[in-house]
């Protein structure tokens, strides 16, 4: 869903379970539609988890070829549609007012509606305004009693896995991620192959639990320096205060780093990392970003699990904090772990060599190397 509060979620869960129960006996059809005329996709997060459907959305949309098909979005994931660049049109829809969501859902008459969101009841209870719909049901959720066809969806799973199950409703042959890069957006004039990106702030009301220490990221810069990498921070206009006190704290322990914190557009920042040596950033929406352009990305968790939304593809690498309490925000909503340990618990250290590894490995799986020179040797 949108970025929200807790006392939202908390609603969204115990009145949409309510709701949902209403439709507990309700006739579901189980046919999937072959020739609708208007198809909803329900995607309202932000923009990493925007990234990760892209392929879901794609298949949906060569599916049905001959419908009229529009994307209800949320307020920060624009961006991240338009480089995707679908036939479809793109309708923001405020699902924090549900009733009028409901309303404004219900005015575009769609005959299908697929909910690419896994755990609201609002978007669900919103999709059920089409004659048709489908979308996921977690565990111990009353979801499922509101989509004809719904999707089992795994918290074990990393969520390519949970949308790849929802995929297989739109069998197609090409099952490769989007590409979201767009050659109009190239920037020759920044674009630099030596440079590690280092992307240190989250978005969202669990930021600072995702954030690392500020110590750390210094540790870690003085480390890739002396290696001979440029380095450049990027970030968003509202991460500008905070970047400038990581780049006066590596100043200050003489690294020379570059800021392109709130400098770029989306498709510019895409296009950079397609070039770039190496992107290092907590989980955040640019972790996507990297893997969707085959980037060599390395995404650090305290609060989140890799297995859950670590980076992806061939180059996609990952490092999880050691603390026993880490990997507790499962779906966004869980406040049960130690937000001021997990992260710490990961040192400059570890992220260096498994940078270093990366780089040296030209952003390839090393137990993949292992393999394949295993496999020659034979």
């Amino acid at each position: 869903m949108t970025r929200s509060s807790g006392n939202s979620h908390l609603i969204d869960r115990w009145a949409g379970r309510i709701f949902a129960q209403r439709f507990r006996y309700a006739v579901k059809k189980d046919q999937l539609p072959l020739s609708p005329r208007r198809v909803g996709i329900i995607q309202p997060t932000a923009i990493g988890d925007t990234l990760i459907s892209s392929a879901a959305i794609r298949q949906i949309v060569e599916f049905y070829q001959d419908a009229e098909i529009t994307i209800l979005h949320g307020s920060n994931n624009l961006a991240a549609l338009k480089l995707l660049n679908f036939p479809v049109t793109l309708v923001a829809c405020n699902f924090r007012n549900p009733l009028k969501a409901r309303r404004q859902i219900i005015a575009q008459a769609f005959d299908l509606i697929v909910d690419l969101t896994p755990w609201p009841y609002v978007t669900a209870i919103c999709a059920r305004a089409a004659p048709f719909a489908i979308g996921f049901a977690p565990p111990d959720s009353s979801r499922h009693y509101l989509f004809d066809i719904a999707i089992r969806h795994d918290a074990n799973d990393h969520e390519l896995a949970n949308l790849e199950r929802l995929r297989s409703l739109f069998p197609r042959c090409d099952k490769q991620p989007v590409h979201p890069v767009s050659p109009n957006a190239v920037r020759p004039d920044l674009s630099r192959s030596n440079t590690v990106y280092l992307h240190p702030f989250a978005g969202g009301r669990r930021a600072h639990e995702k954030s690392w220490p500020v110590g750390h990221w210094v540790e870690l810069a003085s480390m890739l320096a002396s290696e001979g990498f440029d380095l450049c921070i990027t970030g968003g206009k509202a991460d500008v205060n905070a970047v400038s006190e990581i780049i006066d704290a590596m100043t200050n322990a003489g690294v020379m780093v570059t800021s392109l914190c709130g400098k770029t557009s989306l498709a510019e920042l895409a296009s950079l990392l397609t070039s770039a040596k190496l992107l290092v950033s907590v989980d955040t929406g640019v972790v996507h970003l990297g893997s969707a352009c085959n980037a060599r990305v390395l995404s650090l968790h305290g609060p989140t699990s890799s297995k859950r939304w670590g980076a992806w593809g061939s180059q996609g690498h990952s490092v999880d904090s050691p603390h026993p309490d880490a990997g507790y925000i499962i779906y966004g909503f869980e406040d049960l772990g130690r937000p001021d340990v997990t992260m710490q618990a990961i040192t400059a250290s570890e992220v260096f060599q498994t940078a270093m590894t990366i780089v040296s490995n030209d952003g390839k799986d090393p137990i993949a190397l292992a393999n394949d020179s295993t496999e020659k040797g034979k």
